[in-house]
């Protein structure tokens, strides 16, 4: 995680990754990238393909909108983002 201006951010690096947790919400859920962006409230489909693969940063409202369509605890939210940090982190370590 880095610290921009005292907000955290959580930062994945890798020219193939994206968070791929958000991507299995919407499969799980049997959604497409139009159902998302309805259900999510974002404004067009391509923003919200950029969501779904965002690299660097995360919005904080679309990860709250997310969780709660997700259906999962709060608790299950956080351990599905955080073992696929812990994963790419193990990854990014090897490749140096």
């Amino acid at each position: 995680m880095t610290d921009f201006q005292g907000f955290q951010i959580l930062s994945i690096r890798g020219e193939e990754e994206s968070m791929e947790f958000i991507r299995k919400i919407r499969k799980d859920n049997g959604m497409t990238y139009h159902d998302m962006k309805r259900r999510m409230g974002i404004k067009n489909v391509n923003s919200y393909v950029q969501f779904e693969k965002s690299k660097l940063a995360l919005n904080a409202d679309k990860m709250i909108r997310l969780w709660r369509f997700s259906g999962l605890s709060a608790k299950a939210f956080m351990t599905l983002i955080e073992e696929e940090v812990k994963s790419k982190e193990k990854l990014n370590r090897r490749a140096k």
